[in-house]
């Protein structure tokens, strides 16, 4: 039986780390768009899931400043990279990067990204 609370099968069966071993290191709107990302094609509720990322990418898009949008990266001790890596997403590395380099126009580009997929499956 599934450990839905400490370890959900959706992540495990997945990817080579939990979620949370990557979200620990963001802000609060970042990790929920990396989380909501990641999660989509396995909860079966992809297409909200999507919605619900773009919307917390928006929310940072629409409060931008470099350095604020810099700090949503909190840390990037120990593993962080090669944790970021092994999720093997490119929408959640463009966007974790992004913010990493505080660069605007990138974070607009991972939200075009991302609104393309939610058209998609509309």
């Amino acid at each position: 039986m599934s450990d839905l609370v400490n370890h959900p099968q959706h992540y495990a069966e997945h990817y080579d780390h939990e979620v949370i071993e990557l979200t620990q290191h963001l802000s609060f709107c970042l990790g929920n768009a990396v989380k909501y990302i990641l999660r989509a094609p396995f909860k079966g509720t992809e297409l909200l899931d999507l919605q619900k990322a773009e919307w917390y990418v928006r929310r940072m898009v629409d409060e931008f400043s470099a350095d604020e949008c810099r700090a949503q990266v909190i840390a990037r001790r120990g593993n962080f990279s090669s944790i970021l890596c092994s999720f093997r997403n490119a929408l959640v590395t463009e966007l974790v990067l992004a913010c990493g380099r505080g660069d605007k126009a990138s974070l607009n580009a991972v939200l075009s990204d991302l609104r393309e997929n939610i058209n998609r499956r509309k």
